[in-house]
């Protein structure tokens, strides 16, 4: 008997053959085949995964590591004396009373052993073991969280030392001592338990430019230079010593080719940081290097649209963070970043001020692991999103966005970053942001941008990742996701685990888990690992116009061109205000039999159900009316295909949503799918009925 998803099956409702060739019925399925089954990944450092890793570096970067290796080993860099700490941010501006209440919540909490990580609150202990903090936590599993002691991400975002920052903050707003005792204690303990160079916390030189971002704004909101440090002459000559240890490594080891993604803007940014904090730990032309690789890097690995080419929006959220940090740093050093990393920036902030919904929700495009470079208050990725759009007004490199800004967002509160008043109507200047990102492949359809009947289409005809192992890219070549009235209704599943439960993580980054099209139960590009991608499925747009009222984009990817039996994949989408009505029209042409799967991922804040072969969608603002339909080349309706709605089960990755790293809940999956003979045509249609007289 054949297995399917996740159990079992049942039989088919026909054994014959497929297709409607007379005297034949067609084959329609009851439940996905084995083949849309997920699998997993080669675990980081096994023979599959060295292998695989090998395969994507050049000779020029396996040469290039090796020489590090020997010039690290046979040449430790000289140590240096810091004895001076260098107050560079201005105070930060009065906080509301809200704010300030929230603050000190969360770093009593934090005193209580309780840890904003990965967006979660999670118990490692007051005084934490650094190494292993959430062993005490290893059997609290289940199907839908993640255990901290599951993946290392957990491990390695305590040891970034973000919670510093909220205390140092909280010692900043109330004087409270114990704030800083806290930070003196964990100083002490962390010393003397992460020896320099091994464990978790000194695995990629990422962990320790990142403790260099969290202590440098810790150090500022203690008090740097000031006449009453809360810190004794002890702790602040240890901690200036750990300072000299941690730049000397990262300055050494940063990430380069294959490798040089986010990190290495990270790694470039805590050097930045850290010659303003403590000038004594860089010279000045080591400082002018790290501004300039600096600014060198914001710029590749942004688009002249202002896509982050990870293709990843919280990783884009994540470094533009770091930029503004870094901007004021290098400012403070005499070194201020140039006209055109502004600009380059400034994109970046439209394009995520473009793809937010009216009630400013996001996305989930590529990885997502919740991290937030700095912590400046609880933050949703809504809230992120909105802290690019306040910051870039404020700064003063998207001035027009401060119409669409909140004044009270906390960031501006601690940089002392006042927003300028708006000059605009907000919806104006909503409308008025680009609706096509060519360089990055992402383009907009719909209508009443910023409205109470907004209709926001969002395709994804972008590559796949960045550099040779795209490592924080989805297999996601010509998705859509769809926001209603501001909701998020057809959405990105997300990402749920980068380390743990192999076969989840190859899952939800795979194709099954987003709006597009699955041929053969196949990815459209070939992992290797939980952050390698082997071969790339390369996307592009071939035509894209239209207005509010009409709209059109066709999108094609060779990711199926792989096959013994080559399927390539065509899609057009149209938007017609007049109707209301969004189709989708997808195309594949193939010589002989395949099985292939349209999936649609709604959010867990909708309702399905089944009518008559029509698939009706209730939703926050909207009904629904979701009708498909499948041809040949000659225009006969192929019958194989039906709708399925797969349920969630604990094994399986569909049926289910990540709203968080490390989180899932079920949500409502239509999967349009069956087996074909030849090219076929399907035609998708999403009629809007909106709610009484609006949202």
């Amino acid at each position: 008997m054949r297995r399917w998803l996740g159990k079992t099956a049942m039989p088919r409702d026909s054994t014959s053959t497929t297709g409607a060739a007379a005297g034949a019925s067609p084959v329609r399925w009851t439940a996905l085949p084995a083949a849309f089954a997920p699998q997993p990944t080669a675990p980081r450092l096994s023979a599959p995964w060295l292998l695989a890793r090998l395969r994507t570096m050049s000779a020029d970067e396996l040469g290039s590591r090796a020489w590090r290796s020997v010039r690290n080993a046979l040449h430790p860099p000289a140590r240096r004396q810091i004895r001076i700490d260098r107050r560079w941010l201005p105070a930060p501006l009065p906080l509301s009373a809200g704010d300030r209440d929230e603050l000190i919540r969360d770093a009593i909490e934090i005193l209580r052993g309780r840890y904003p990580l990965l967006g979660r609150w999670i118990d490692a202990g007051a005084h934490p073991t650094w190494t292993q903090a959430f062993a005490h936590l290893a059997s609290d599993v289940t199907a839908a969280e993640l255990s901290p002691a599951e993946d290392v991400r957990y491990l390695l975002e305590l040891n970034r030392h973000g919670h510093f920052v909220c205390l140092a903050q909280a010692w900043h707003a109330t004087r409270d001592r114990r704030f800083a005792n806290r930070i003196a204690d964990h100083l002490r303990s962390w010393n003397g338990e992460c020896t320099h160079g091994t464990g978790a916390a000194w695995s990629s030189p990422i962990e320790p430019a990142m403790r260099l971002v969290q202590w440098s704004l810790a150090c500022q909101w203690l008090g740097a230079g000031g006449d009453a440090p809360p810190l004794t002459a002890a702790v602040r000559d240890l901690w200036r010593a750990a300072v000299a240890t941690h730049v000397e490594h990262v300055a050494r080891r940063l990430s380069s080719h294959s490798s040089a993604n986010n990190h290495l803007i990270a790694e470039l940014a805590g050097l930045v940081v850290a010659a303003a904090t403590w000038p004594e730990a860089m010279p000045g032309s080591a400082a002018d290097d790290a501004v300039l690789g600096l600014q060198r890097e914001l710029l590749g690995q942004h688009g002249a649209d202002g896509v982050n080419r990870e293709q990843a929006l919280s990783y884009q959220v994540f470094v533009f963070d770091l930029y503004v940090v870094a901007r004021q740093a290098a400012a403070s050093l005499g070194r201020p970043f140039g006209a055109e990393v502004d600009r380059r920036m400034a994109q970046s902030a439209r394009f995520v001020a473009a793809l937010r919904s009216s009630r400013g929700e996001l996305p989930a495009l590529g990885d997502s692991d919740d991290a937030d470079a700095v912590r400046w208050s609880r933050a949703t990725p809504a809230a992120r999103g909105g802290r690019v759009i306040a910051l870039a007004a404020a700064l003063g490199i998207a001035p027009e966005l401060a119409a669409l800004a909140d004044p009270a967002q906390p960031a501006l509160r601690w940089l002392a970053l006042p927003l300028p008043a708006p000059d605009g109507d907000p919806l104006e200047v909503r409308r008025r942001l680009p609706r096509r990102f060519d360089d990055g492949g992402h383009y907009l359809l719909g209508a009443d941008f910023g409205g109470a009947r907004e209709v926001l289409v969002r395709a994804d005809c972008g590559p796949l990742g960045y550099l040779r192992i795209a490592a924080h890219g989805h297999a996601d070549a010509l998705a859509v996701t769809l926001a209603i009235g501001g909701h998020e209704i057809l959405v990105d599943r997300g990402t749920f685990t980068y380390n743990a439960r192999p076969t989840l993580r190859r899952a939800f980054r795979g194709t099954l888990m987003h709006n597009t099209v699955t041929v053969d139960g196949r990815d459209q590009s070939e992992p290797a690992g939980p952050f390698i991608w082997l071969r790339h499925a390369r996307a592009h747009c071939e035509s894209c116009s239209g207005s509010d009222e009409a709209a059109e984009l066709t999108g094609v990817h060779d990711g199926y061109l792989s096959l013994a039996d080559p399927v390539r994949h065509s899609r057009r989408i149209s938007w017609e205000a007049a109707g209301a009505r969004l189709t989708v029209d997808d195309r594949l042409s193939a010589a002989g039999a395949h099985e292939i799967a349209v999936a649609w991922h709604y959010s867990a804040a909708c309702a399905l159900q089944l009518a008559a072969d029509q698939l009706i969608a209730d939703t926050p603002a909207a009904r629904l009316r979701v009708a498909a339909r499948a041809e040949d080349e000659q225009g006969r309706t192929v019958d194989t295909l039906r709708w399925l709605l797969p349920a969630a089960r604990p094994e399986a990755a569909i049926g289910w949503h990540a709203p968080l790293f490390g989180q899932r809940q079920p949500a409502p999956t239509a999967v349009y799918a069956g087996p074909i003979a030849g090219s076929v045509r399907i035609v998708t249609t999403f009629e809007i009925e909106w709610q009484g007289s609006g949202p």
